[in-house]
């Protein structure tokens, strides 16, 4: 009879056991807890095994959202409309990504749909882009020191259901259309980040347009420029609009565009980051927009560079040339400032 009483005993012991190590587990993968830092816009994220929710264990992981809290994303499929960088303490943690719930903030934060993609950013080569980093820059190509190596990296899908131990990057990829405020709020390792981030689409040409009650010239020794920030996400500039006429028969047949980085004297360097041109016959005698098809350059969020317009004849003859129309009363664009060369060729 005392045997049986003791195995009953036992029983209820091994159950308890069991009980605790299931509770542990649970704690393991769900009773996780975060410390934000707002400034760094990091979380980070750690067990909570001891008393769940309450005393923090074992670091899990830091995730730093790298992108801004309110993205300007362009209308398009498969947008980049976020970036964070996950820096992985535990060799391996098993369906890292739990949620993510996206809201629209135009119709007071209402929970929608939207299909989305994680995509890690991984190096996948490099390009040479003109060394021009001098503090004695007059704005001229010349002034550039040969070449420099700049890495270039791309987005690929990835096992988002296994996150191993060190640091990635990651990408919140997601179709944008006109008209969304939409916020979006990751759960990840369990924890719920709702201090980070919102994107709002922008049509980019759309928003640059503007009226034009004036006009300058641009041809010859005189060259024109408009500095600009990329308030936007990175995306690929291939090509701009531009609202131009022409005047008799420019020299040298052709109005040239230019994409150019800003010297720290704040001219613009004519490194030809992208270029693009059109012929005489494109360009009609009365004002019109022409589109200029450029090399494909990827803009980064807040570069700071100028479109620049010009013509490579000597001299300069007012009744052969190019003119740009310009908005001289009303433009509210504040990113920037207009350049352009006096007669000749100064700036």
């Amino acid at each position: 009879m005392v045997e049986v009483v003791m195995d009953i005993k036992k029983l209820f012991a091994l159950m308890f056991v069991f009980l605790f190590t299931v509770s542990l587990v649970s704690a393991f993968e769900f009773d996780n807890i975060k410390e934000y830092d707002k400034e760094t816009k990091t979380a980070e994220i750690y067990n909570s095994w001891i008393i769940p929710k309450l005393i923090k264990g074992d670091k899990i992981a830091d995730v730093t959202l790298n992108t801004k809290n309110h993205m300007l994303v362009e209308v398009g499929e498969d947008r980049l409309v976020a970036e964070f960088t996950i820096d992985m303490k535990k060799d391996e943690y098993i369906n890292f990504f739990k949620d993510m719930k996206f809201y629209d903030r135009n119709v007071g934060m209402k929970e929608i749909e939207r299909e989305f993609d994680y995509k890690v950013k991984i190096k996948s080569g490099v390009d040479l882009i003109p060394n021009c980093i001098s503090d004695n820059i007059e704005g001229t190509p010349d002034d550039c020191d040969g070449m420099r190596e700049v890495d270039v990296y791309d987005y690929v899908e990835f096992n988002e259901k296994k996150i191993k131990k060190g640091i990635i990057t990651v990408g919140v990829f997601t179709d944008v259309y006109e008209g969304d405020y939409i916020e979006w709020i990751p759960e990840i390792a369990g924890i719920k980040i709702d201090e980070w981030a919102d994107f709002e689409a922008y049509d980019i040409l759309s928003n640059y347009m503007i009226n034009d009650d004036d006009q300058g010239y641009v041809g010859q020794t005189r060259w024109y420029c408009q500095q600009f920030i990329n308030n936007y996400s990175t995306h690929s500039l291939e090509g701009v609009s531009v609202k131009v006429l022409r005047v008799g028969t420019p020299a040298n047949n052709g109005l040239n565009i230019t994409l150019t980085s800003m010297a720290s004297t704040g001219k613009p360097l004519f490194d030809n980051l992208s270029v693009g041109g059109v012929a005489n016959s494109e360009v009609e005698v009365g004002a019109s927009w022409i589109n200029f098809t450029m090399t494909p350059y990827t803009l980064l969020e807040d570069a700071n560079l100028s479109i620049c317009l010009w013509n490579d004849a000597g001299g300069f003859d007012t009744g052969n040339t190019f003119l740009r129309r310009i908005d001289s009363t009303s433009s509210e664009y504040n990113s920037g400032s207009v350049l352009s060369s006096s007669d000749t060729g100064s700036t």
